[in-house]
């Protein structure tokens, strides 16, 4: 998947990438780039950590597709890994779970106009949330849940 990305990305932002790179042109702070909304939903750490990447790397966006990829690939090993905690061990058609995660389909959302507030980072989210409700401290749990 990562060579595919890296193969067929295109190196220039275009279409929405001028509307929702606009803080990131204009040096706002970190808090501003996180805390801007385009559309009905705010960017977050999304934007955050393209914002590094992107300086990272001289605004190459091979690079950030990748990370994209890197977040879809951590998804897919916490996916894993509730699978674990919640049934308490792997079997062998558990191979399937990162081959959902893992497949070409998705790749508008990695080639297209790659944005991770709109497509990996909410799903690598939602499995980490599910995975702190598997914490055995009650505390730990609940502070780690909590929003």
């Amino acid at each position: 998947m990562a060579l595919v990305v890296w193969q067929n990305s295109v190196n220039l932002p275009f279409w929405d990438q001028w509307d929702f790179y606009n803080p990131l042109f204009t040096r706002a702070s970190l808090w501003r780039i996180f805390t801007r909304q385009r559309g009905p939903h705010r960017e977050g750490i999304g934007l955050v950590l393209d914002k590094f990447v992107l300086d990272w790397t001289h605004w190459s966006a091979p690079a950030e597709a990748l990370l994209i990829v890197g977040a879809i690939l951590v998804a897919a090993l916490v996916a894993v890994r509730l699978k674990a905690k919640i049934f308490g061990k792997l079997d062998y058609t558990d191979f399937v779970i990162p081959c959902v995660f893992l497949t070409l389909a998705q790749m508008e959302a990695l080639i297209g106009i790659p944005n991770p507030s709109y497509s990996a980072f909410p799903e690598l989210l939602i499995l980490l949330y599910c995975l702190a409700w598997t914490l055995g401290d009650g505390l730990a749990r609940y502070a780690s849940s909590s929003s």
